[in-house]
């Protein structure tokens, strides 16, 4: 009969000092409850730009190396081409996180730009959501701090409801108090 709850739906256990995955959970869960209003449209700006760095960077390696020619000049050209390859792989994600920083979504809602950031420190049992809305040259932040132990129970197990409704009732809140 084992073999039947196996199809049930699956809980995830966090174990307490897991930082890295409860914050992750955390975030899915505010990127659901954010992406479901149908006011709210997510910026994709930053995804994009790491394609593109992604497609540059294989286009040069792939365009020096596609040169006929003989096989010492190929060799130092590949190796230029292989060189840049790996310095824009490399800094391409280093600049888009630091233009991201902590942010998990951008977008726009009612002609404001809005990005959300998280934050949950080692061994901190504060869990921290922080909305921006800007406008112009206008800026409002809205902060949210909570215990995270709160929505989890004493086997580990995430109560994503709880949770979402919470941060429901404080995206709500921030939104009627930016118009």
């Amino acid at each position: 009969m084992d073999w039947i709850r196996s199809f049930g739906p699956k809980t995830k256990r966090f174990n307490l000092y897991d930082t890295t995955g409860i914050k992750q959970e955390l975030d899915k869960t505010i990127i659901s409850v954010v992406s479901s209003d149908k006011d709210f449209y997510k910026d994709n700006f930053y995804i994009n730009l790491k394609i593109i760095l992604g497609f540059t960077s294989l286009g040069v390696a792939g365009l020096v190396y596609s040169f006929s020619c003989p096989t010492q000049q190929c060799q130092v050209k590949t190796f230029v081409s292989v060189i840049t390859f790996f310095l824009l792989s490399l800094l391409g994600p280093w600049f888009i996180q630091s233009w991201e920083n902590k942010a998990i979504v951008f977008g726009t809602l009612h002609n404001y730009k809005v990005r959300i950031e998280t934050k949950l420190g080692r061994y901190d049992n504060c869990f921290e959501a922080t909305i921006e809305v800007v406008k112009g040259t206008q800026q409002k932040q809205f902060q949210w701090t909570v215990p995270y132990n709160n929505y989890f129970n004493t086997n580990g197990v995430f109560l994503e409801q709880n949770f979402q409704a919470a941060f429901l009732k404080f995206y709500e809140d921030s939104k009627a108090n930016t118009y």
